[in-house]
This record gives C-alpha cells, sequence and structure tokens, in this order.
C-alpha cells in the first residue's frame, strides 16, 4: 500500500490492502469504513451501535444471466423469479437458485482517497467504474454510503450489490451508582435504522443478521447513483436521511473545504497534517442526549462518555482556531466535575449515566479523583477561550451555584495548599495521577509544576480583566513558582529540567513534559537553548544512536525510566507508553517551541510521526506508537497539535504570543 498527501490535503492510497480502515466522526457519531467498501462500526457517543456491515460483495452481472434491464424494476423482477434467498424458500411450481451471485464479475478497490469526513473507493468491474464514498454530515448520527456507477462499455449492464448488516454490540455497558441505595442501575432506549434510496430485490433473514441484495441497470456512456444509510432513529428520521441525502453529501465536502482553507499550505505533506489533525480535533467533538457537550479524547476512549481534561485542553486548540464554540461547552462540563476546594479528577463523566440527582454532585461525575494537573487545566483552558473570543462573560456564568471564576481561583488555591514546606511547589503523592498515568511520579514533577505556573499567570490575567483582587496573590505566586522551579529542578550538569525528585529518588531521564518549561516561559535564554539542545539529541531519533530502532520519530523520555518500582502496566515496557513511545501531542507542543524559536527542527518533530503513520497505512492521527509496540488508537483528539503548531502563527491565540507572556 502507498499513500501519497495531494496538495489540498487529501490522502491517494493506492495498492489498496482490504484492512486499511479510515475513521471518521461528527458531534453525534463515530464511524469506520473499510477498504472493501463496508462500514465496519458505527455508535453513538452514548455507546449504542448502528446497524452496520459484516460483508458486502459488489458486482457485475454478466451474460449468463438473463435479465430484463430496461428499468429499475425489470432488473428486480427478473432477478426475483430466477433466484431465491434461501434453499429453504418455498419455490412452488417455479424452480429458482439460491443466490450466489456465480454469475457475475466482483468488482475489487484499487484505490482510496481520504479526507475530513469523507473515505471515498474507486474499482472496476468489465464496463462498469464504481466508486463508493462513506460520509458523515454535520450533525445526523449517521452513516452514509454514496455509490456511484459509470458504464463505460457499449451495452448496458447490471450493477449488483449485497449487504450483510447486523447489530454489533461492541462494548460493555455500565449503569450508574447509588451509595445510598446500594443499586446500580442502567436503562437503554434506542432505535437503528438501516435503509437505502434503492429499494432491494431480494431480503433474507438469518439468525444474527440480514442480507440485502440491490440491482441496477445502467446504460452505456449513463452515471448512476444511489446512497445506503444507517442511522439512529426512528423510521421517519431514516426517511428524512434518505430524501436528503445530497444535503448530508454537501454538508461533509463544505466541512472538508473548510479544512483546506484554515490548512492553506503549499507543501502537499504539511497540508495534509494540518487537514488530518484539525479532523481529528474536530471529530472528538461530542453533543450527548444529556445536554453536556465537549471533547472525548477519541474513538478508542469514547465510551463511557467522559471529558478528560488534559486531553481537552490541548484537543480544545484546533477548535479555538477553527470553531470556538465547541471550548466553551467543554468547559460547562468540564466544571461539573470541580470540587468546591478545586480539586479535579482525571475525566468527568456524562451526567446522562447517572440519575438527574445523583449527576448534581461533582463526586458523583469524577472518574480518577485527584489529578495534580487537571486543575491547571482547567485554568488554561478557560484563559485560552476568553483570548480567542473576547467573551469574559463566561466567567460570571454559574454551574452548580459558582461561577466559572469561582472554580478557577479555588483550582489555583487546592494546588497552592498542596505545597507542604512552604517553598511555593506543591509535592504530588506518589501515585499515577496525571497525564503518565503508568508512572508513580511523586514528590516535584516538572510538568504539573510548569502548568501550574501557567495555571497561576492565566487566574492572574483573568483576576485583573473583573477587578478581583485576588489576581495580585496569583501573580505574586507565578513569580515565587518560577524561582523555585529554577531553584530545585534544574539540573545544570545535565542541561535540562529534572523530571520529578523526592526524599528518596529522583528521576533525571529527558521527559518531553518538561519541555512546558520553555513554552511557558520558565526556562530563561540560556537555560532553553540547553534544553532544546538536549531535546535533538536524546528524544529525536535521528540523532539519538543509542536506541536500537533508527529514525523514527521523536521519543517522549529518555532515558528510559529508572526505578521499576514506579511503572506500571504498559509502561513498564520500553518503547512503550510514557516510557518512550512518540507521542504526537506532544511532538505538537515540541514543534510550537521550535517554531517560536525559529528552528528549523520544527519540520522534523512536526511531521515525522505522520510520515510513519503513512507508512504503515494509518490515515488519521494516531495517539502513541513505537516499532516494538502496537499503535494506540486512532483519529485521536489531542494529536491536532501538530496541526496547531503549524497555524500558530496565522490565528490569533495564545500560542503566537512572546513565551511566558499573556495577552
Amino acid at each position: 500500500m502507498n499513500v501519497l498527501p495531494q496538495p489540498d490535503g487529501t490522502l491517494l492510497v493506492n495498492d489498496l490492502s482490504p484492512e486499511t480502515l479510515y475513521d471518521m466522526g461528527n458531534p453525534r457519531l463515530y464511524a469506520q469504513a473499510d477498504a472493501q467498501g463496508r462500514i465496519v462500526t458505527a455508535f453513538v457517543p452514548e455507546g449504542l451501535p448502528l446497524q452496520t456491515m459484516r460483508g458486502v460483495r459488489y458486482l457485475e452481472l454478466d451474460e449468463r444471466i438473463s435479465v430484463d434491464s430496461r428499468s429499475v424494476e425489470d432488473v428486480a423482477r427478473s432477478l426475483a423469479e430466477q433466484f431465491k434467498g434461501t434453499d429453504s424458500e418455498g419455490t412452488g411450481n417455479t424452480q429458482k437458485k439460491p443466490w450466489q451471485a456465480v454469475e457475475a464479475r466482483s468488482i475489487t478497490f484499487e484505490a482510496a482517497q481520504a479526507i475530513g469526513r469523507l473515505w471515498t473507493l474507486t474499482g472496476r468491474g468489465s464496463d462498469l467504474a464504481v466508486s463508493v464514498t462513506t460520509f458523515v454530515d454535520d450533525s445526523n448520527p449517521a452513516a452514509f454510503q454514496r455509490i456511484e456507477i459509470s458504464n463505460q462499455g457499449t451495452t448496458t449492464r447490471v450493477f449488483a450489490l449485497d449487504v450483510a448488516v447486523s447489530l454489533d454490540f461492541a462494548f460493555t455497558y455500565i449503569g450508574s451508582r447509588s451509595v445510598n441505595s446500594g443499586r446500580v442501575r442502567a436503562k437503554l432506549q434506542f432505535e437503528a435504522n438501516f435503509g437505502a434510496t434503492l429499494r432491494p430485490w431480494l431480503m433474507v433473514m438469518d439468525k444474527t443478521l440480514h442480507v440485502l441484495s440491490y440491482a441496477l441497470p445502467v446504460a452505456p456512456g449513463e452515471t448512476a447513483e444511489f446512497c445506503l444509510v444507517t442511522a439512529a432513529g426512528d423510521e421517519a428520521v431514516l426517511d428524512r436521511l434518505l430524501r436528503h441525502w445530497q444535503q448530508s453529501y454537501e454538508a461533509a465536502n463544505a466541512y472538508n473545504r473548510r479544512l483546506m482553507e484554515l490548512a492553506n499550505n503549499d507543501d502537499p505533506l504539511l497540508q495534509s497534517l494540518i487537514v488530518a489533525g484539525l479532523n481529528a480535533g474536530l471529530s472528538a467533538y461530542k453533543k450527548l442526549d444529556s445536554g453536556a457537550a465537549g471533547f472525548c479524547a477519541g474513538v478508542s476512549y469514547a465510551y463511557p462518555p467522559r471529558v478528560y481534561f488534559r486531553d481537552s485542553y490541548w484537543t480544545a486548540q484546533a477548535a479555538l482556531i477553527a470553531q470556538p464554540d465547541m471550548v466553551r461547552d467543554n468547559l460547562l462540563w468540564l466544571a461539573r466535575g470541580i470540587s468546591a476546594d478545586g480539586s479535579c479528577p482525571s475525566a468527568v463523566w456524562d451526567p446522562g449515566l447517572f440519575a438527574p440527582t445523583e449527576a448534581e454532585s461533582p463526586t458523583t461525575l469524577k472518574w480518577l479523583n485527584d489529578h495534580y494537573d487537571s486543575p491547571s487545566f482547567f485554568v488554561m483552558l478557560l484563559h485560552d477561550y476568553i483570548v480567542a473570543t473576547g467573551e469574559r462573560d463566561l466567567l460570571k456564568v454559574t454551574v452548580n451555584g459558582s461561577t466559572l471564576w469561582q472554580y478557577a481561583a479555588a483550582c489555583m488555591r487546592y494546588l497552592a495548599a498542596r505545597d507542604e514546606d512552604g517553598d511555593a511547589l506543591f509535592e504530588k503523592p506518589r501515585t499515577a495521577n496525571d497525564w503518565a498515568d503508568n508512572v508513580r511520579r511523586g514528590g516535584l514533577v516538572t510538568y504539573d509544576l510548569a502548568l501550574y505556573y501557567r495555571g497561576l499567570q492565566c487566574a492572574a490575567w483573568m483576576g485583573t480583566e473583573i477587578g478581583d483582587p485576588t489576581a495580585a496573590w496569583f501573580g505574586a505566586q507565578a513569580v515565587r513558582v518560577l524561582e523555585a522551579i529554577n531553584a530545585k529542578l534544574w539540573d545544570e550538569e545535565r542541561g535540562y529540567y529534572r523530571n520529578y525528585q523526592n526524599a528518596t529518588f529522583t528521576e533525571t531521564n529527558l521527559s518531553i513534559d518538561t519541555l512546558l518549561t520553555v513554552l511557558y516561559g520558565v526556562s530563561d535564554d540560556a537555560q532553553t537553548e540547553r534544553v532544546l539542545n538536549a531535546a535533538r539529541n536524546m528524544l529525536q531519533t535521528r540523532h539519538n544512536h543509542e536506541q536500537s530502532h533508527g529514525d523514527w520519530g521523536v521519543m517522549c523520555c529518555y532515558p528510559f525510566y529508572h526505578e521499576p518500582a514506579d511503572l506500571f502496566s504498559i509502561s513498564a515496557e520500553p518503547y512503550r507508553y510514557h516510557n518512550g513511545a512518540d507521542w504526537p501531542y506532544w511532538d505538537g507542543v515540541y514543534g510550537l517551541i521550535l517554531m517560536q524559536q525559529d528552528d528549523p527542527d520544527w519540520r522534523y518533530v512536526l511531521t515525522r510521526a505522520w510520515e510513519m503513520a503513512l507508512a504503515h497505512g494509518w490515515l488519521t492521527p494516531f495517539e502513541y506508537w513505537s516499532p516494538p509496540h502496537p499503535v494506540g488508537g486512532l483519529l485521536q483528539g489531542w494529536s491536532a497539535m501538530p496541526a496547531v503548531a503549524l497555524l500558530s502563527k496565522q490565528h490569533v491565540t495564545w500560542q503566537n504570543q512572546v513565551p511566558g507572556k499573556l495577552s
């Protein structure tokens, strides 16, 4: 398989592998299609599945079948007179043969084009050329397939399609729990429908699936089309979607044109990276039946529905460029999981998972409580949204009895109160409660403290904007934190900031997350130069000849973690997950720094993971990867960050400000 980025950002895929997959999404759906012409998965944010395709056959009927091809109705009638679905089907006085499509030529797909919300396969039979475009629109919980057939021969030909359809319940579903009653409650109410603008000439019902057979005559030199739709909703919803599928198709194309216009890069590789990155970020935005809306982490993290503080912060940077209202919704959802004291979980559940009275409590909605990067991310995202939109009144909006500004101030006070020795730096418990959630980092953690510094700056700015007197304390505390990070965590001998340290152990590897010290202006010019030199030699695999897999991207840390007792699960393996894999979202942060520094290494850092993805046939941004281990999730929201970095000088957001300064 060969993937070639095109000037508009489309990915042209030649020599298709049948196993090639493409993911897409809109606020009410994630869907995945393959290179065989199937919609293989589709589900709404609440986790419930749509009817999808277990198997397909694309066919061109040959002369061994005598078919009246004057019209669609005549084709259907003549086929129904000759064939039956199963051997058990009654025949009466007429002997029918089971439909096995032996009198037909299979149409296989030779090439594909992938961009945004469109996945188009092209193939041919004898005289028929066929394209199958799978797409989603802006808002409907539906996946569409537009099938276009062109007859390049001299006689009328009949195109045939057999589709095996079923419901595949891929998730284990959870219910809400009540500590008071000791009960678990689950409620599933859902209807899904599948149909087409062309009536099937044969339908066979099996125990676990339905097989629908379609046939369409195409005159020489003519082109015909029809559309398949699988949707959440009743038959009236399906009828509406079938009647207006062309509008949905145009919506998908308009969305893609918007991505292309935002990218606006004359380098095909960069154009494709930006388009794919923005699409990954925007596809992560989900609207739930409960009324909550925000950014899920990605396809692999979509159910149970939840919004992470850290994932949604980086994902939201793409939406601040393309559609800021999504970020506003995300902030309101996050606020529902913040406790009165400012403590924050890793993620906030969908309130719809719980009874209304339970969902009013932040304790109920918290998943993995007390993560030490989450409070800063909330404050930073609130700041970034206001900088991008100017909507300062959002600070006054109330969620569960407190304003967003009150939540932001509480978040910073909570972290300040975790300082055990009065040095302005909070001590993190030795547990996996930040982004590195397979690593027990304890004590002073540079990553968390750099975020804290940035959060204090953002709180000081917002407080000043609304005339809150606590703004001065936040600003003064930020100065103290900056000085203390440099006094306690800077490693003069190694030329970078230590990963973490406590009374009994210091992790001295270079972790990519410590580059936040450069992004947020903790480091001075001399320190910045040394940090970036170390990152170049240790994290860029093209320069690191100690690691054993050649030039494959940017490692998230090197050397590997030294203390085995601090590692668990898959991060215990070298090169895997937090222990050395390439994370495109961190590449985006690193590349943004390099672009701010006018360092030409930005191109390698921002593009190498994308080059590796395309070489492996991964057509949407991945979560993490390294050569010895499987790839993480695809269409991962925060992996939009390389695109954000490339657009940072074109769009007015905080990223194009001088490092460490606020608008």
